[in-house]
């Protein structure tokens, strides 16, 4: 899965909260995320229901990532 940032988000900064809609989730499931292309970037899956889960990431580069950055995310639910 890639993922464009829409805005900056600066160095040891976390980004918005964004939303994955996926039906086959439910709220017992365990998401693991990870970022595989060359980014200093740790993921964190919160707030998993029926209708899908939200996440963050947080920067720990040492330069702003711009916006418009493409992030190869990787997922796996387990049930």
């Amino acid at each position: 899965y890639t993922f464009t940032t829409n805005a900056v988000v600066s160095a040891k900064a976390p980004s918005a909260t964004i939303t994955v809609q996926n039906n086959t989730v439910t709220a017992d499931d365990i998401v693991i995320m990870s970022c595989t292309n060359d980014k200093k970037i740790a993921v964190h899956t919160l707030n998993v229901s029926s209708t899908g889960w939200d996440f963050f990431f947080v920067n720990w580069g040492t330069a702003p990532l711009q916006s418009d950055s493409s992030l190869e995310l990787n997922f796996i639910v387990i049930q």
